[in-house]
């Protein structure tokens, strides 16, 4: 079953990753991205036992780099979401699949 996510205000930032580099057997240049995952808090651990990390708006600056920052920073906050963040609950089938979608023929 199909479940949402989503903030109980406002909206969230996953911790990400990005790379740019060249690829040595032709030289191009490809762009490297990754969602950081850490254990599922409470809350999600029903759903799947991992989750994205979940930043908190005052972090976003230590995140993306606009502020002096020290590794061990980085790393304190590679941490579950306090549950009271999110909002969970199930979606109907046939509102998440275009082709089942009431008055629509297949």
């Amino acid at each position: 079953m199909p479940y949402v996510v989503a903030p109980r205000q406002g909206m969230f930032a996953f911790a990400g990753l990005w790379e740019r580099w060249r690829n040595p057997a032709d030289g191009s240049i490809l762009r490297s991205f990754t969602i950081v995952t850490g254990p599922a808090n409470s809350l999600c651990r029903p759903i799947h036992e991992r989750m994205p990390v979940i930043l908190p708006p005052q972090a976003w600056p230590l995140w993306l780099g606009e502020t002096e920052t020290m590794p061990d920073q980085l790393l304190a906050l590679l941490q579950g979401c306090p549950e009271e963040w999110l909002r969970v609950y199930p979606v109907v089938c046939c509102r998440c699949n275009g082709r089942l979608a009431p008055g629509r023929r297949s």
